[in-house]
C-alpha cells in the first residue's frame, strides 16, 4: 500500500497583557536574554512564551494570558 502525506496548518491566537515597565516583566525579559536569546526583545520573549504555553501550559512572570487553551484551527493543505 502506498503511503500518503498530508500537511495540516494549525493556528490559534493567544492574547497577552503586560506592562513593559513592571519589575516582573523586566525581570522576565532579562532572564530570557541571559538564558535564551541575548539579543531578544519584547516580541521575541512573547513568541517564546506563546510557544512555551502551547507546549507546556506555562506563562512568564509579568505576562497574563487571556485564554491559556484557545480553540485551535486546523486546515488540511
Amino acid at each position: 500500500m502506498a503511503h500518503k502525506t498530508v500537511d495540516i496548518e494549525v493556528s490559534a491566537i493567544y492574547s497577552f497583557t503586560y506592562d513593559p515597565e513592571s519589575p516582573e516583566f523586566k525581570e522576565t525579559l532579562e532572564a530570557y536574554k541571559n538564558v535564551i536569546d541575548q539579543h531578544g526583545g519584547e516580541e521575541a520573549l512573547l513568541v517564546y512564551v506563546a510557544d512555551n504555553l502551547r507546549q507546556n501550559g506555562g506563562v512568564a512572570l509579568g505576562i497574563a494570558v487571556e485564554e491559556a487553551n484557545p480553540d485551535f484551527n486546523y486546515e488540511i493543505l
